[in-house]
């Protein structure tokens, strides 16, 4: 019974197991996607607005990605993968704050129950 401990550090079977870790968070991403649209979605009772905040959070990681890519080069890392959960996090809280904000507007003032126009105006200050 030998207590030796072999390992590696840096060259091709780093960087393969680096990939290989990467690909199965990568994996994971889809499916916390899936998890939390389903969440969006029966809080606020609409597919619309589930899909739209899924939306919201895809296109923000999509342009800051290729902005990424054109200025730093062909690098996505770590760092990327956790960058996709914190921007899922930051644009559902979003839609559940302009959610709230916009019931709120109508309860504080009845005039804005039927103009839509003054009502979205009120929630974006």
């Amino acid at each position: 019974d030998s207590d030796i401990l072999i390992g590696f550090r840096g060259g091709p079977l780093s960087q393969q197991s680096i990939n290989k870790i990467l690909n199965g968070d990568f994996r994971l991403v889809g499916l916390s996607f899936l998890v939390v649209w389903a969440y969006v979605t029966a809080m606020t009772g609409s597919v619309f607005i589930g899909s739209m905040a899924m939306a919201q959070i895809f296109l923000c990681f999509a342009s800051g990605f290729m902005l990424y890519r054109i200025i730093f080069g062909s690098f996505f890392g770590t760092f990327h993968i956790m960058a996709i959960f914190l921007l899922m996090g930051v644009g559902v809280d979003d839609v559940f704050v302009f959610l709230d904000n916009f019931a709120s507007v109508a309860h504080e003032d009845e005039r804005m129950k039927e103009d839509l126009w003054a009502r979205l105006s009120s929630t974006m200050k």
